[in-house]
This record gives structure tokens, C-alpha cells and sequence, in this order.
């Protein structure tokens, strides 16, 4: 369409540091890639200095163009460099628990890294409810994981977390009342 119609929405660009009269994209880089193919000369486009990594993400998470694992990744380097998760939420526009949702993501235990690696797991917070009862039952999770036919869903995740509950109350009234764990 670029090549018939032209770009209709401006791209962002910063001046480049490095070198004078030079522009780093900002946004947009698909709309001047697809003018360079089409040809085209000159494009519309406007300054913005002020263009932060917080800019880039925003815009992508309001078109649902990030993966969990691109989001996980970016906020895992804004707490790299100092940042709280309430100062990356207000950034981003996301709750605090969005933000600790994603962070999960960055150190999941072996088996649940397999799952979501491998697209099995990807809805962020299947994945948090897996980590919540890894941590209770690890065996388990890993067993049920284990079985490539079960589905990982929401619902399934809910079943196994509502089977384990029951499994470790069922384990604390068959304790012998008179035994301490040591």
C-alpha cells in the first residue's frame, strides 16, 4: 500500500548522537522499510528527543505485539538498572501485578522453563500458578508436566493445584499427632 498510497502516519525518530544530521527510528520502523522497498524518497516523520525504551514497549503492549517473554525481558533490564516494579508499572501504564507476573518469567524452575519455552504454557498467569504449586509439590508438577498429552490451561492448572491442596491435607490428617517433622 506504501508503494500506491504512500506513508499515512508519520514515523517518530531521535537525533542521532553519534552522528550530526542523522536519525535513529523511534517508531515506525516497518513503515520506512516498507518505503525504502516502495522506492520512495522522503517520508513523513517528526523529531522526538525525549524517546525513552519505556516509549517502545508502551506502544507495543497497547497493540499486543509482545510476547510474555519480550515483556519479562524488558522489565527484568529496567530492574537491572535500578528501577522498582511500581516505577516500571506507572511506566508502562501495567499494574504492579502485571509487572510481577512477567518477572516470574525470568527464573521459572526447569520444568515449567520447558513448558512455556516451548509454547505449551504461554498465558502468564498459567504460568504463575505452575510456580505456586512447583513450590508446594515439585515432583508432581514435574510428573504432571512430564505427560506431553495434558493440556496446559487454565482450568487443568486449577484442577492440579485443587488435586495437590487435597493431597496434602489428606498427608496432614494422617500424620500420627504425637511426631514432630525435624
Amino acid at each position: 500500500t506504501i508503494k500506491d498510497r504512500g506513508v499515512k502516519s508519520p514515523i517518530s525518530v531521535r537525533e542521532n548522537p553519534e552522528v550530526e544530521g542523522r536519525y535513529i527510528i523511534n517508531h515506525g520502523a516497518r513503515r520506512y522499510r516498507g518505503s525504502k522497498w516502495a522506492e520512495k524518497t522522503a517520508i513523513p516523520a517528526f523529531i522526538d528527543n525525549d524517546y525513552n525504551h519505556a516509549d517502545q514497549v508502551i506502544e507495543n503492549l497497547q497493540r499486543n505485539e509482545l510476547t510474555p517473554r519480550e515483556i519479562a525481558d524488558f522489565i527484568g533490564r529496567e530492574l537491572a538498572t535500578g528501577k522498582k516494579k511500581s516505577e516500571i508499572a506507572r511506566e508502562i501504564g501495567k499494574s504492579p501485578a502485571f509487572v510481577t507476573q512477567h518477572v516470574t518469567l525470568l527464573d521459572l524452575p526447569d520444568p515449567i522453563a520447558k513448558a512455556f519455552n516451548t509454547g505449551r504454557a504461554n498465558d502468564v498467569t498459567v504460568v504463575n500458578e505452575l510456580v505456586t504449586a512447583f513450590k508446594k509439590k515439585p515432583q508432581e508438577v514435574t510428573d504432571w508436566l512430564e505427560d506431553e498429552n495434558q493440556e496446559i490451561t487454565r482450568g487443568s492448572v486449577k484442577l492440579l493445584r485443587e488435586f495437590l491442596d487435597d493431597k496434602r491435607k489428606h498427608e496432614d490428617d494422617d500424620r500420627d499427632p504425637n511426631t514432630v517433622d525435624v
